[in-house]
């Protein structure tokens, strides 16, 4: 049977305890839309982030949790990236640079219809910007 999802986007939440450094880069850097504060006592700061239809949490926690392996996509098991697709990979690449972020080389392509580049944000997680290109007939 299956679920029924009741918007076309996933929203997703990172725990973080580098809070200004992770805000900065998903506002800042990226142009993500900060639209929401919501502050839980004995949990942490919520700040919800728009990127298109889907929303970004950024929970601030009171206690630094156990930190998961930041060393590579295929290092542990659980969500390991996030897609975002994007305009223009270029840009993505550029504002990951700027942001003073690890990125992976430049932009390259990932399939005969789409380019692709890697960066970490400040916390470590890693992000895949994808742009769809078109064939050439």
């Amino acid at each position: 049977m299956g679920i029924t999802p009741s918007k076309a986007a996933l929203d997703v939440g990172i725990v973080t305890t580098n809070a200004e450094a992770m805000r900065a880069f998903y506002v800042e850097a990226l142009g993500f839309l900060p639209t929401q504060v919501s502050t839980y006592p004995g949990v942490g700061t919520i700040e919800r982030l728009e990127f298109g239809e889907s929303i970004l949490r950024l929970l601030a926690v009171e206690v630094a949790p156990v930190q998961s392996s930041p060393d590579g996509l295929r290092d542990a098991t659980g969500l390991r990236f996030l897609t975002l697709n994007v305009t223009d990979v270029a840009a993505a690449h550029d504002a990951c640079q700027a942001a003073g972020v690890h990125v992976v080389g430049p932009p390259s392509a990932l399939g005969p219809t789409t380019m692709g580049v890697r960066a970490q944000d400040p916390d470590g997680n890693w992000l895949e910007f994808v742009q769809e290109v078109p064939t050439s007939a």
